[in-house]
Parts: structure tokens; sequence; C-alpha cells
């Protein structure tokens, strides 16, 4: 947010790297949700989380980045009242390094649940 601040610098053919303010999903829902309900959620969610981990060991990479990037999002929406998106490319809306750790770590666990459910079935 301070290198890039009002400026953009350009990817060429692929887009840009400017500041875009967003507002994550569980605020765009409800204006007046008061944070706590939102840290309240991220919590039982991170459990939930860990204890399936705990139970399927090889999944806690995926289950780490899907952890950090939600927390990143709920710190700085805590904090700014929005995110810092700052990858515009051409053909994908603005997005930030923490939509790819959760894009990587979602993505990660349905395919460890793929391959766990394809295991105990033969």
């Amino acid at each position: 947010l301070q290198w890039v601040g009002p400026r953009s610098i350009s990817l060429g053919l692929l887009g840009r790297v400017e500041v875009v303010q967003t507002r994550f999903w569980l605020a765009r829902l409800s204006r007046q949700a008061p944070r706590f309900l939102w840290w309240a959620a991220w919590s039982l969610a991170a459990g939930a989380l860990a204890a399936a981990t705990v139970m399927a060991p090889r999944c806690g990479w995926f289950a780490g980045l899907l952890l950090g990037g939600s927390l990143s999002h709920l710190l700085e929406s805590s904090l700014r009242g929005w995110i810092c998106d700052f990858v515009r490319l051409r053909f994908w809306p603005a997005f930030n390094l923490a939509d790819l750790a959760i894009c990587a770590g979602a993505l990660g666990l349905a395919a460890q649940a793929v391959v766990l459910i394809t295991h105990a079935s033969s």
C-alpha cells in the first residue's frame, strides 16, 4: 500500500499493479454485522479445520494456507474496514497474495479429500 500508493504499475498486456479497495465476503453480506461476529465465525471455522487436520495430517499445509489467507483478510478488514487488493489483471478481478493462499489451500484440501475418499473406497 505504501509502495504503490496512488500510482499504478503496468504489467503490459496482463494488467496493472494498483491499490484496489474491496470488502471481504462477510462484510458484503451485512454492513451492520459487528466485527466480533466476524472473529467468532473465523474462530469456529479455524477450530473445525484444525480438528480435521488432526485426522488427516497431509492436509496441514493446505489448511495453513487457507487459515493464513483468511486471517489476513479478517485482520485487514477489522483494522482498515477494507482489503487492499493490488494485482488487477485484464481478464480477472483484482486480488492479493492472501487470495492466492486461500485458493491454493481450498484447492489442495479438495484434492486431498478426493485422494482420501478414493483410498477409503478401494
